[in-house]
């Protein structure tokens, strides 16, 4: 449960470079060049949820480029207000390697009301 009411705080890191078997044409022989956080976008409102976890984001994302395998940010608070519609927050990422290569993932985390 969260410290605060009407929200769930996620911890989450991100990780890079993740040699995957199951995918052969996944190389992490390049490195990463360039990333793009697509969600969340920081809104005009500037103490928004989605600023704020923007800017958690942001802060724990490493230096490029990106050589080494398996490289990991460090924890960050991803604050997702309760209920179904604002409930769902979606983190979306890219990644380019140097070869031109772009990979996209994206993280769902869903906060639900407590059961009484």
């Amino acid at each position: 449960g969260d410290q605060i009411p009407g929200q769930c705080t996620f911890t989450v890191s991100a990780c890079f470079n993740v040699p995957d078997r199951r995918l052969p044409s996944c190389a992490t022989d390049a490195p990463i060049v360039a990333y793009e956080l697509r969600s969340p976008q920081p809104p005009p409102t500037p103490h928004s949820v989605d600023a704020g976890n923007a800017a958690a984001i942001s802060t724990a994302l490493p230096s490029l480029p990106l050589v080494t395998q398996n490289e990991c940010t460090a924890s960050m608070p991803i604050v997702v207000p309760v209920g179904q519609k604002p409930g769902v927050k979606w983190i979306r990422f890219s990644a380019t390697a140097s070869d031109g290569r772009t990979d996209f993932d994206r993280l769902r985390l869903t906060c639900l009301p407590a059961n009484p």
